[in-house]
Protein backbone atom coordinates (compact mmCIF):
# COMPACT_ATOMS: atom_id res chain seq x y z
CA UNK A 1 0.00 0.00 0.00
CA UNK A 2 1.33 3.34 -0.15
CA UNK A 3 2.30 5.29 2.41
CA UNK A 4 0.63 8.64 1.36
CA UNK A 5 -1.92 10.67 -0.95
CA UNK A 6 1.40 11.65 -2.81
CA UNK A 7 2.88 8.21 -2.70
CA UNK A 8 -0.33 6.99 -3.92
CA UNK A 9 -0.27 9.85 -6.69
CA UNK A 10 3.23 9.46 -8.03
CA UNK A 11 2.47 5.47 -8.76
CA UNK A 12 -1.04 6.25 -10.17
CA UNK A 13 0.57 8.47 -13.08
CA UNK A 14 4.06 6.74 -13.29
CA UNK A 15 1.92 3.76 -13.96
CA UNK A 16 -0.54 5.64 -16.39
CA UNK A 17 2.04 7.23 -18.49
CA UNK A 18 3.73 3.65 -19.49
CA UNK A 19 -0.04 2.96 -20.50
CA UNK A 20 -0.10 6.51 -22.02
CA UNK A 21 2.98 8.14 -22.74
CA UNK A 22 1.44 10.75 -25.15
CA UNK A 23 -0.99 11.85 -22.19
CA UNK A 24 0.08 15.21 -20.51
CA UNK A 25 -2.35 15.88 -17.60
CA UNK A 26 -0.56 12.35 -16.30
CA UNK A 27 2.85 13.82 -16.62
CA UNK A 28 1.76 16.88 -14.50
CA UNK A 29 -0.40 14.94 -12.05
CA UNK A 30 3.50 13.15 -11.82
CA UNK A 31 5.38 16.17 -11.35
CA UNK A 32 2.59 17.69 -8.55
CA UNK A 33 2.73 14.63 -6.41
CA UNK A 34 6.08 14.65 -6.40
CA UNK A 35 6.18 18.16 -4.67
CA UNK A 36 4.61 16.52 -1.53
CA UNK A 37 4.66 14.14 0.55
CA UNK A 38 7.11 12.03 2.27
CA UNK A 39 9.58 11.15 -0.63
CA UNK A 40 9.16 14.84 -2.13
CA UNK A 41 11.77 15.49 -4.83
CA UNK A 42 12.01 18.74 -5.73
CA UNK A 43 14.70 17.46 -9.30
CA UNK A 44 12.37 15.28 -10.18
CA UNK A 45 9.66 17.99 -9.69
CA UNK A 46 11.29 20.60 -11.77
CA UNK A 47 12.43 17.76 -14.21
CA UNK A 48 8.75 16.53 -14.67
CA UNK A 49 7.82 19.92 -15.35
CA UNK A 50 10.62 21.13 -17.69
CA UNK A 51 8.99 18.19 -19.85
CA UNK A 52 5.82 19.32 -19.52
CA UNK A 53 6.47 22.79 -20.44
CA UNK A 54 7.99 21.88 -23.32
CA UNK A 55 4.91 20.62 -25.15
CA UNK A 56 2.64 23.17 -23.01
CA UNK A 57 4.58 26.48 -22.80
CA UNK A 58 1.97 29.08 -21.53
CA UNK A 59 -0.08 26.07 -18.85
CA UNK A 60 -0.39 28.59 -16.32
CA UNK A 61 -0.76 25.99 -13.07
CA UNK A 62 2.67 24.34 -14.69
CA UNK A 63 4.27 27.10 -15.04
CA UNK A 64 3.78 28.70 -11.49
CA UNK A 65 4.86 25.18 -9.86
CA UNK A 66 7.90 25.41 -12.08
CA UNK A 67 9.07 29.29 -11.80
CA UNK A 68 8.80 28.49 -7.79
CA UNK A 69 10.71 25.60 -8.02
CA UNK A 70 13.78 27.57 -9.96
CA UNK A 71 13.77 30.32 -7.27
CA UNK A 72 14.04 27.39 -4.09
CA UNK A 73 17.37 26.66 -6.12
CA UNK A 74 18.06 30.02 -7.17
CA UNK A 75 17.93 29.58 -11.10
CA UNK A 76 17.31 32.72 -11.80
CA UNK A 77 18.41 32.33 -15.34
CA UNK A 78 15.71 30.30 -16.03
CA UNK A 79 12.61 31.64 -14.17
CA UNK A 80 13.48 34.68 -15.63
CA UNK A 81 13.20 33.15 -19.37
CA UNK A 82 9.73 31.71 -18.34
CA UNK A 83 8.20 34.97 -17.77
CA UNK A 84 7.18 35.96 -20.63
CA UNK A 85 4.48 32.91 -21.04
CA UNK A 86 2.82 33.98 -17.80
CA UNK A 87 -0.33 35.57 -18.17
CA UNK A 88 -1.43 39.22 -16.58
CA UNK A 89 -3.10 37.42 -12.88
CA UNK A 90 -2.10 39.04 -9.63
CA UNK A 91 -0.51 34.99 -8.77
CA UNK A 92 1.33 35.42 -12.09
CA UNK A 93 2.48 39.43 -11.14
CA UNK A 94 3.73 38.18 -7.46
CA UNK A 95 6.21 35.68 -9.51
CA UNK A 96 7.33 38.24 -11.61
CA UNK A 97 8.08 40.38 -8.59
CA UNK A 98 10.00 38.09 -6.69
CA UNK A 99 12.34 37.11 -9.88
CA UNK A 100 12.94 40.41 -9.98
CA UNK A 101 13.06 41.75 -6.82
CA UNK A 102 17.05 40.52 -6.48
CA UNK A 103 17.87 42.45 -9.82
CA UNK A 104 15.56 45.39 -10.35
CA UNK A 105 13.50 46.43 -7.12
CA UNK A 106 12.20 49.01 -7.78
CA UNK A 107 10.08 46.77 -10.57
CA UNK A 108 9.43 44.40 -8.35
CA UNK A 109 7.92 47.03 -5.88
CA UNK A 110 5.56 47.82 -8.69
CA UNK A 111 4.09 44.79 -9.89
CA UNK A 112 3.81 44.13 -5.85
CA UNK A 113 1.79 47.02 -5.20
CA UNK A 114 -0.21 46.07 -8.40
CA UNK A 115 -0.85 42.58 -6.82
CA UNK A 116 -2.29 43.67 -3.46
CA UNK A 117 -4.58 46.20 -5.29
CA UNK A 118 -6.19 43.27 -6.56
CA UNK A 119 -5.45 41.16 -3.40
CA UNK A 120 -5.12 43.40 -0.49
CA UNK A 121 -4.78 39.99 1.83
CA UNK A 122 -1.98 38.40 0.58
CA UNK A 123 0.63 38.49 3.45
CA UNK A 124 3.20 36.84 1.23
CA UNK A 125 2.60 39.99 -0.81
CA UNK A 126 2.61 42.31 2.05
CA UNK A 127 6.59 40.21 3.32
CA UNK A 128 7.25 40.56 -0.30
CA UNK A 129 6.94 44.64 -0.50
CA UNK A 130 8.22 44.84 3.40
CA UNK A 131 11.77 43.64 1.77
CA UNK A 132 11.64 45.67 -1.21
CA UNK A 133 11.43 48.90 0.40
CA UNK A 134 13.62 47.91 3.01
CA UNK A 135 16.44 47.11 -0.22
CA UNK A 136 15.49 50.63 -1.54
CA UNK A 137 15.95 52.04 2.32
CA UNK A 138 12.21 53.24 2.75
CA UNK A 139 12.49 52.26 6.07
CA UNK A 140 8.92 53.31 7.58
CA UNK A 141 7.23 51.80 4.48
CA UNK A 142 9.00 48.74 5.16
CA UNK A 143 8.39 48.66 8.88
CA UNK A 144 4.07 49.38 7.92
CA UNK A 145 4.42 46.89 5.30
CA UNK A 146 6.10 43.98 7.68
CA UNK A 147 3.49 44.31 10.07
CA UNK A 148 0.10 44.27 8.07
CA UNK A 149 2.08 40.91 6.46
CA UNK A 150 2.30 39.51 9.99
CA UNK A 151 -1.04 40.78 11.22
CA UNK A 152 -2.74 38.25 8.15
CA UNK A 153 0.23 35.99 9.08
CA UNK A 154 1.82 36.17 12.48
CA UNK A 155 3.77 33.44 12.02
CA UNK A 156 6.20 34.55 9.17
CA UNK A 157 9.02 34.10 11.01
CA UNK A 158 11.66 36.00 8.11
CA UNK A 159 9.39 39.15 8.55
CA UNK A 160 9.95 39.21 12.07
CA UNK A 161 13.53 39.38 11.42
CA UNK A 162 13.20 41.69 9.10
CA UNK A 163 11.26 44.00 11.35
CA UNK A 164 13.94 42.84 14.10
CA UNK A 165 16.49 44.64 11.57
CA UNK A 166 14.18 47.78 11.23
CA UNK A 167 14.13 48.53 14.85
CA UNK A 168 17.70 48.27 15.42
CA UNK A 169 18.79 50.75 12.90
CA UNK A 170 16.07 53.11 14.25
CA UNK A 171 17.94 52.50 17.78
CA UNK A 172 14.62 50.74 19.13
CA UNK A 173 17.15 48.00 21.07
CA UNK A 174 14.80 46.57 23.43
CA UNK A 175 12.37 46.01 20.49
CA UNK A 176 14.90 44.70 18.17
CA UNK A 177 15.87 42.18 20.82
CA UNK A 178 12.24 41.22 21.29
CA UNK A 179 11.81 40.43 17.69
CA UNK A 180 14.73 38.85 17.63
CA UNK A 181 13.30 36.68 20.67
CA UNK A 182 9.68 36.36 18.91
CA UNK A 183 12.08 35.23 15.51
CA UNK A 184 13.67 32.53 17.27
CA UNK A 185 10.55 31.19 18.83
CA UNK A 186 8.41 31.62 15.16
CA UNK A 187 11.34 30.07 13.09
CA UNK A 188 11.48 26.65 15.42
CA UNK A 189 7.50 26.46 15.00
CA UNK A 190 7.97 26.25 11.76
CA UNK A 191 11.08 23.92 11.38
CA UNK A 192 9.40 20.28 10.34
CA UNK A 193 6.13 20.91 11.34
CA UNK A 194 7.21 21.16 15.55
CA UNK A 195 4.70 23.41 15.79
CA UNK A 196 2.30 19.95 16.35
CA UNK A 197 4.14 19.38 19.47
CA UNK A 198 3.77 23.22 21.11
CA UNK A 199 1.15 23.00 23.79
CA UNK A 200 -1.36 25.43 23.90
CA UNK A 201 -0.48 27.71 26.96
CA UNK A 202 2.71 28.43 25.29
CA UNK A 203 1.07 29.03 21.73
CA UNK A 204 -0.61 31.24 23.68
CA UNK A 205 2.02 32.95 25.32
CA UNK A 206 3.45 33.18 21.88
CA UNK A 207 0.39 34.77 20.21
CA UNK A 208 0.28 37.64 23.24
CA UNK A 209 3.81 38.11 22.56
CA UNK A 210 3.41 39.18 19.33
CA UNK A 211 1.02 41.44 19.59
CA UNK A 212 3.11 44.55 20.05
CA UNK A 213 4.30 43.56 16.73
CA UNK A 214 1.03 43.16 14.84
CA UNK A 215 -2.50 44.52 14.06
CA UNK A 216 -3.74 42.29 17.03
CA UNK A 217 -7.39 43.23 15.26
CA UNK A 218 -6.55 41.00 12.20
CA UNK A 219 -8.89 38.07 11.68
CA UNK A 220 -6.48 35.55 10.38
CA UNK A 221 -4.58 36.56 14.23
CA UNK A 222 -7.87 36.31 16.21
CA UNK A 223 -9.00 33.32 14.97
CA UNK A 224 -5.56 31.45 15.74
CA UNK A 225 -6.59 32.85 18.92
CA UNK A 226 -9.65 31.40 19.76
CA UNK A 227 -7.86 28.00 18.19
CA UNK A 228 -5.10 28.38 21.23
CA UNK A 229 -8.19 29.12 23.93
CA UNK A 230 -9.89 26.30 22.28
CA UNK A 231 -6.82 23.69 22.92
CA UNK A 232 -6.24 24.98 26.50
CA UNK A 233 -9.86 24.28 27.79
CA UNK A 234 -10.93 28.34 28.03
CA UNK A 235 -13.87 27.56 26.45
CA UNK A 236 -15.75 30.71 27.42
CA UNK A 237 -13.22 33.12 26.08
CA UNK A 238 -12.75 31.30 23.23
CA UNK A 239 -16.72 31.42 22.41
CA UNK A 240 -16.74 35.12 23.17
CA UNK A 241 -14.03 36.23 20.78
CA UNK A 242 -15.58 34.02 18.24
CA UNK A 243 -18.65 35.29 18.76
CA UNK A 244 -17.01 39.37 18.04
CA UNK A 245 -16.50 38.14 14.52
CA UNK A 246 -19.71 37.11 13.68
CA UNK A 247 -20.87 40.55 15.63
CA UNK A 248 -18.89 42.73 13.93
CA UNK A 249 -19.16 40.94 9.94
CA UNK A 250 -15.93 42.83 9.16
CA UNK A 251 -13.61 39.60 8.21
CA UNK A 252 -13.90 37.20 5.11
CA UNK A 253 -16.01 34.33 4.85
CA UNK A 254 -12.56 32.32 4.70
CA UNK A 255 -11.82 33.25 8.66
CA UNK A 256 -15.42 32.42 10.03
CA UNK A 257 -15.19 29.03 8.26
CA UNK A 258 -11.67 28.79 10.10
CA UNK A 259 -13.21 29.50 12.89
CA UNK A 260 -16.53 27.31 12.65
CA UNK A 261 -13.89 23.98 12.23
CA UNK A 262 -12.17 25.20 15.23
CA UNK A 263 -15.00 25.39 17.14
CA UNK A 264 -16.77 22.20 15.91
CA UNK A 265 -13.58 20.18 16.70
CA UNK A 266 -13.74 21.93 20.09
CA UNK A 267 -16.99 20.27 20.79
CA UNK A 268 -18.39 23.64 21.10
CA UNK A 269 -21.48 22.96 18.41
CA UNK A 270 -24.12 25.71 19.08
CA UNK A 271 -21.36 28.30 18.01
CA UNK A 272 -20.02 26.15 15.27
CA UNK A 273 -23.77 26.07 14.02
CA UNK A 274 -24.17 29.88 14.28
CA UNK A 275 -20.76 30.16 12.43
CA UNK A 276 -21.89 27.92 9.40
CA UNK A 277 -25.23 29.79 9.57
CA UNK A 278 -23.63 33.37 9.23
CA UNK A 279 -21.03 31.88 6.53
CA UNK A 280 -24.21 30.84 4.42
CA UNK A 281 -26.12 34.11 4.64
CA UNK A 282 -23.20 35.61 3.22
CA UNK A 283 -22.72 32.63 0.55
CA UNK A 284 -25.30 31.17 0.03
CA UNK A 285 -23.32 29.00 -2.61
CA UNK A 286 -20.99 27.98 0.39
CA UNK A 287 -20.73 24.15 -0.07
CA UNK A 288 -18.69 23.20 3.17
CA UNK A 289 -20.85 25.41 5.35
CA UNK A 290 -23.77 23.51 3.67
CA UNK A 291 -22.49 20.14 4.44
CA UNK A 292 -21.56 21.17 7.60
CA UNK A 293 -24.67 22.44 8.71
CA UNK A 294 -26.33 18.82 7.55
CA UNK A 295 -23.84 17.17 9.58
CA UNK A 296 -24.30 18.92 12.76
CA UNK A 297 -28.11 18.29 12.21
CA UNK A 298 -27.24 14.53 11.84
CA UNK A 299 -25.83 14.45 15.04
CA UNK A 300 -28.32 16.47 16.61
CA UNK A 301 -30.90 13.96 15.93
CA UNK A 302 -32.73 16.54 13.11
CA UNK A 303 -33.21 14.18 10.13
CA UNK A 304 -35.78 16.22 8.83
CA UNK A 305 -33.94 19.13 8.40
CA UNK A 306 -30.51 17.42 7.62
CA UNK A 307 -32.24 15.65 4.93
CA UNK A 308 -33.64 19.21 3.70
CA UNK A 309 -30.59 20.63 3.71
CA UNK A 310 -28.86 18.08 1.63
CA UNK A 311 -31.44 17.58 -0.81
CA UNK A 312 -30.90 22.03 -1.54
CA UNK A 313 -27.46 21.57 -1.30
CA UNK A 314 -27.51 18.35 -3.62
CA UNK A 315 -29.14 20.23 -6.16
CA UNK A 316 -26.42 22.66 -6.46
CA UNK A 317 -23.63 20.38 -5.80
CA UNK A 318 -23.90 16.60 -6.87
CA UNK A 319 -20.60 15.56 -6.88
CA UNK A 320 -19.71 17.09 -3.79
CA UNK A 321 -18.13 14.17 -1.78
CA UNK A 322 -18.76 15.29 1.59
CA UNK A 323 -22.64 15.85 0.66
CA UNK A 324 -22.33 12.52 -1.22
CA UNK A 325 -21.13 11.06 1.99
CA UNK A 326 -23.60 12.24 4.29
CA UNK A 327 -26.40 11.25 2.25
CA UNK A 328 -25.16 7.16 3.15
CA UNK A 329 -25.05 8.43 7.00
CA UNK A 330 -28.60 10.00 6.89
CA UNK A 331 -29.61 6.81 4.77
CA UNK A 332 -27.88 4.32 7.32
CA UNK A 333 -29.83 6.47 10.45
CA UNK A 334 -33.02 5.95 8.43
CA UNK A 335 -32.45 2.34 8.07
CA UNK A 336 -31.93 1.73 4.41
CA UNK A 337 -28.63 0.26 4.47
CA UNK A 338 -28.46 -0.73 0.82
CA UNK A 339 -28.63 2.91 -0.10
CA UNK A 340 -26.13 3.74 3.01
CA UNK A 341 -23.75 1.40 0.91
CA UNK A 342 -24.26 2.94 -2.32
CA UNK A 343 -23.58 6.38 -1.06
CA UNK A 344 -20.41 5.64 0.43
CA UNK A 345 -19.22 3.53 -2.15
CA UNK A 346 -20.04 6.65 -4.55
CA UNK A 347 -18.30 9.03 -2.06
CA UNK A 348 -15.32 7.13 -1.72
CA UNK A 349 -14.96 6.82 -6.19
CA UNK A 350 -14.91 11.19 -5.26
CA UNK A 351 -12.36 10.97 -2.49
CA UNK A 352 -10.55 7.42 -2.21
CA UNK A 353 -8.38 8.72 0.42
CA UNK A 354 -10.95 9.62 3.13
CA UNK A 355 -10.10 6.75 5.54
CA UNK A 356 -13.11 7.60 7.91
CA UNK A 357 -15.72 7.02 5.33
CA UNK A 358 -13.92 3.47 4.07
CA UNK A 359 -14.01 2.92 7.75
CA UNK A 360 -17.39 3.79 8.13
CA UNK A 361 -18.34 1.61 4.75
CA UNK A 362 -16.18 -1.33 6.32
CA UNK A 363 -18.10 -1.29 9.10
CA UNK A 364 -21.50 -1.47 7.46
CA UNK A 365 -20.26 -4.29 5.52
CA UNK A 366 -18.92 -6.08 8.85
CA UNK A 367 -22.28 -5.35 10.04
CA UNK A 368 -24.06 -7.37 7.55
CA UNK A 369 -21.59 -9.76 7.19
CA UNK A 370 -20.40 -8.97 4.26
CA UNK A 371 -17.18 -10.68 4.20
CA UNK A 372 -16.17 -10.29 0.52
CA UNK A 373 -16.82 -6.84 -0.35
CA UNK A 374 -15.43 -5.99 3.50
CA UNK A 375 -12.18 -7.13 1.81
CA UNK A 376 -12.33 -5.54 -1.42
CA UNK A 377 -13.11 -2.02 0.18
CA UNK A 378 -10.16 -2.77 2.79
CA UNK A 379 -7.71 -3.47 0.05
CA UNK A 380 -8.75 -0.74 -2.22
CA UNK A 381 -7.47 1.40 0.29
CA UNK A 382 -5.05 3.95 -1.19
CA UNK A 383 -3.31 4.90 1.76
CA UNK A 384 -2.00 4.04 5.67
CA UNK A 385 -2.54 7.01 7.52
CA UNK A 386 -2.28 6.24 11.41
CA UNK A 387 -6.08 6.48 12.00
CA UNK A 388 -6.65 3.74 9.27
CA UNK A 389 -3.95 1.83 10.49
CA UNK A 390 -5.55 1.69 13.82
CA UNK A 391 -9.04 0.95 12.68
CA UNK A 392 -7.52 -1.76 10.65
CA UNK A 393 -5.52 -2.89 13.98
CA UNK A 394 -8.96 -2.83 15.89
CA UNK A 395 -10.65 -5.16 13.62
CA UNK A 396 -7.80 -7.47 12.43
CA UNK A 397 -9.97 -10.91 13.85
CA UNK A 398 -12.60 -9.96 11.73
CA UNK A 399 -10.35 -8.75 8.69
CA UNK A 400 -8.86 -12.32 9.05
CA UNK A 401 -11.71 -14.77 9.62
CA UNK A 402 -12.90 -16.95 6.41
CA UNK A 403 -16.35 -16.83 5.17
Amino acid sequence: MAQDRADWARRYYAEDRLRHPDRLESLLGEAVAWSTGYQRSRAQTRELLRQYLEVQPRDQEALVRYINELLVVRDQAEAESRLEFLDGSADSDFLRARVEATRRPERALDLVVSVLDRAPENAAAWALKAELEDQLGRQALSISSAQRALALDPFRYSTVYLLARQYRRMGKIQAADDALEMHEIVAALQADGTRKAVSASEELDLLESLRPFIDSEAGVFRARLVAALFRAGRVTEAIAEAEREIDERIHPVSELASLAVIADEAGARALARRLFEEITDRQPEHVGAQASLVMLDLEAGRLEGAGARLADAKTAHPDFARLVYLGGRLALVQGDGDEAVEAFDCALLLAPWEWQWRAALAELHLARGDRTALKRIVDEAPETPPGWQEWVARHQKALDKKQ
